[in-house]
């Protein structure tokens, strides 16, 4: 098993373990545990796991799950491994890798697209590339979308190894790089905070250099973080997103697979929030990632409908829409053919 929270939870899974012993560990051996790295640091979890208790009491499932081992009760988690396994959205016999999976399908079907998510970042977070396939089910009146995870990158590994910062230029060379080696049909952006120059500037290099993946900058402002969201949920939900299964070695899918599992969800009154723990240490650019990658095509519907535009720039304003990579170089081949002739 590839660490040891997945072997501590194939051990609580076991029939054969008596529901008394199923809790390992409690608030008192993790602060005995700090104490032996940082007497201050273990002071510090006490008294804020004192405070907690005050206000949650000692069965409610946020001090269940932050503060002891239990995999059953979902609290201010996102989600859960055993939830995603009961729902079957871990599929234990697929593995990663876009093309171990499309080998299994017809040459570029038109009810099948290859989709990326970027959730860039800034300074020293984690910058996430997510991309996998979108299978559109049009049988019914209102499309079916499934969606498959089945490569996870960080973009930034060397530099934060570093502890250097990506530039813009590198950053968008690796993820041009990505577009093109693997011919993404679509790709949504992270546009919040003003990284709308980015997904510009990674449209232009595409075009500039004749690789057809359409770019979809997407922007947090208005809610939409708690739409995408939102969806992500019902998409789990009704078994319409798949996740390659644990064994995975790979480093970004650990990765992304840690932050899933200790996001958050609080509902704030008329609003709800969706964040990593705030701690150091914590990080939910994968999980941003992978929300868009699942919002896409539910996005991408939206913008159709309402005749939305990408609005990168004066000479980046362009229709969203489902688009496929091989079927906009013909057409562009033969516009520029066309036109040659005339």
């Amino acid at each position: 098993l590839p660490d040891v929270e997945n072997l501590l939870y194939q051990t609580y899974k076991k029939k054969t373990m008596p529901d008394n012993r199923k809790i390992l560990y409690d608030i008192e051996h993790v602060y005995e545990m700090i104490k032996l790295r940082n007497e201050d640091d273990a002071e510090r979890s006490w008294m804020k796991y004192q405070k907690e208790l005050t206000d949650h009491g000692i069965s409610s499932d946020y001090i269940r799950t932050q503060y002891f081992c239990s995999f059953e009760i979902k609290g201010t988690r996102f989600v859960t491994q055993n939830r995603l396994e009961d729902l079957g959205v871990i599929k234990e016999s697929l593995l990663t890798g876009i093309d171990r999976i499309l080998e299994k399908l017809p040459k570029n079907p038109k009810n099948i697209y290859k989709i990326g998510s970027i959730d860039s970042a800034r300074y020293q977070d984690m910058a996430t590339f997510i991309y996998g396939i979108l299978k559109v089910d049009t049988t019914f009146e209102i499309p079916k979308y499934t969606v498959t995870a089945t490569d996870f990158v960080i973009i930034n590994k060397e530099e934060r190894d570093n502890g250097n910062v990506i530039s813009p230029i590198r950053l968008n060379e690796k993820c041009f790089n990505i577009c093109k080696e693997n011919e993404l049909d679509m790709v949504i952006y992270d546009t919040t905070a003003q990284q709308t120059d980015r997904a510009y500037y990674l449209h232009t290099l595409l075009k500039t250099r004749g690789v057809n993946t359409l770019i979809i900058p997407y922007a947090y402002s208005g809610g939409n973080k708690q739409r995408m969201f939102e969806k992500t949920e019902e998409m789990i939900e009704s078994r319409d997103v798949i996740i390659p299964n644990t064994a995975d070695p790979d480093l970004g899918y650990q990765e992304f697979l840690k932050q899933l599992f200790y996001f958050k969800k609080e509902v704030l009154g008329t609003r709800t929030k969706y964040e990593a723990p705030q701690a150091r240490g914590y990080y939910d650019d994968f999980v941003v990632a992978f929300g868009q990658l699942c919002y896409l095509p539910h996005y991408v519907k939206k913008c159709e409908d309402e005749g939305v535009t990408a609005n990168l720039a004066s000479d980046a304003d362009y229709d969203i829409e489902f688009s496929k990579f091989y079927e906009n170089k013909e057409e562009q081949q033969y516009e520029r053919i066309t036109k040659y002739k005339r």
